[in-house]
């Protein structure tokens, strides 16, 4: 219907052909089929038991990952304070359209919204498929459920606050992935964990893949949750308010007519998306694993435990299911991979936090860009992710990686070099779009 109201978009076209997904077009029908494939078929895999394990599991927390004990107890009696300091903070990091909206918002509290009440889009780019033959499976769109601003201004501000308290505490050899770069992270690795260690040694690697992480979280995750909120100096008196949100939710697209309800499951535009996830993670690899005496990274869903244990993984798998609901599959590699990184072991450089080439260079096939100035924003964060690339001191850690990954013949050395230089020169990256 181009009447009213109709624009026409049009995108640049890439000259690279890769799997990379064209940007998602939203209908009605594949409203109902991100819903109907995502939210709806969740795994049912786990009995009442973890309830009765709480305690258990909470307790298990506190000692795999927190360091410092006593300053923990103060933070549940000092709770975290709503107040406009903390607010103005987080709209200084939020972009002009968060703080017109804000202004257009005329309910004088957020309890006039109904809080339990998500609106539901679908992401215009779906993540590549790094599979053999993506041309074969249509998967369904990924979605994303969020909340008014209103909320989220009253909640966003509390939970970097929890954030902040929980990184303060960690053990040394705990580290949760946000707010820092690669060089960073790639230094605290260095400091905590040497290379010369990790070799030396002969650390196993433990990588776990969760099918449906976020759909997958049921009772459990909440009430772990809650108590870890309340542990961290939540506000007591809104944690009815947080129960109540995601307890069951409405899931609604005025636009193409939809509504539909789902208990639990973690939203992925809600204040607590990055973080409890984080948490429901940290929880069950200290319940299932007991990772006290491991150096572990953890980043939502992604984590890399280096361990000294013999342990039997198989059975840890079937516990993910039984008492988290978690369909966890065992990844078995020769080098570490956190985050869509290769974290590159070099005697020579340390650690070294490495893009998934394989997967770069099908994004670079990408058809969702909308004119020479949405390139031109792209061509600068490549030029950010790509520059460890330019040491050709890490080629040959990086053609081990790859080939035992992705089962590639040879290595891609001559992609490394070119794929740098590809993005600093803006003339020839100009020819990709």
């Amino acid at each position: 219907n181009k009447g009213k109201g109709y624009k026409e978009l049009s995108y640049l076209m890439s000259s690279l052909r890769t799997p990379c997904p064209r940007p998602i077009i939203q209908t009605q029908k594949q409203i109902l089929k991100a819903y109907g494939e995502r939210n709806s078929m969740v795994p049912q895999l786990s009995g009442r038991l973890g309830n009765y394990l709480l305690p258990k599991m909470i307790d298990k927390f506190v000692d795999n990952f927190i360091g410092d004990e006593d300053v923990l107890l103060t933070f549940r009696e000092n709770q975290i304070e709503v107040n406009t300091e903390a607010l103005e903070e987080w709209i200084r990091t939020q972009d002009s359209n968060v703080v017109k909206q804000l202004m257009a918002d005329d309910t004088y509290t957020v309890y006039e919204h109904k809080l339990n009440d998500y609106q539901y889009i679908l992401k215009r780019l779906p993540k590549p498929s790094l599979d053999d033959n993506p041309q074969t499976v249509y998967s369904s769109p990924q979605a994303i459920a969020y909340q008014e601003k209103k909320i989220n201004a009253l909640f966003c501000p509390v939970v970097k606050e929890i954030k902040r308290r929980l990184l303060s505490v960690l053990r040394k050899d705990k580290i949760i992935y946000c707010d820092m770069t690669p060089e960073t992270l790639e230094e605290i690795m260095n400091l905590r964990f040497p290379v010369k260690n990790y070799k030396q040694k002969v650390f196993r690697r433990v990588e776990i893949d969760f099918s449906k992480y976020d759909k997958s979280q049921s009772e459990l995750a909440l009430a772990l949750e809650v108590e870890i909120l309340i542990m961290l100096g939540f506000p007591v008196k809104l944690i009815p308010v947080w129960i109540h949100m995601h307890n069951i939710s409405t899931l609604t697209n005025r636009d193409e007519g939809f509504k539909g309800k789902v208990q639990y499951q973690r939203k992925s535009g809600d204040a607590m998306t990055f973080l409890g996830n984080t948490v429901y993670l940290m929880i069950s690899m200290a319940t299932v694993l007991d990772v006290k005496e491991d150096f572990c990274l953890f980043s939502g869903d992604d984590s890399m435990v280096f361990t000294l244990k013999d342990r039997d993984l198989e059975d840890a798998m079937q516990y993910f299911a039984s008492v988290f609901n978690l369909e966890a599959k065992l990844l078995e590699y020769k080098i570490p991979y956190f985050c869509s990184k290769f974290l590159l072991p070099s005697d020579l450089l340390g650690w070294i936090l490495v893009p998934d080439v394989w997967k770069l260079m099908i994004k670079l096939g990408r058809s969702d860009l909308w004119d020479e100035e949405h390139a031109k924003e792209y061509r600068i964060s490549l030029i950010d992710t790509t520059k460890s690339l330019g040491n050709e001191l890490i080629y040959e850690d990086l053609d081990e990686a790859m080939i035992d990954r992705y089962k590639i013949s040879s290595g891609l050395r001559y992609c490394y070099s070119a794929i740098y230089w590809l993005v600093r020169d803006e003339n020839q990256y100009k020819k990709l779009y």
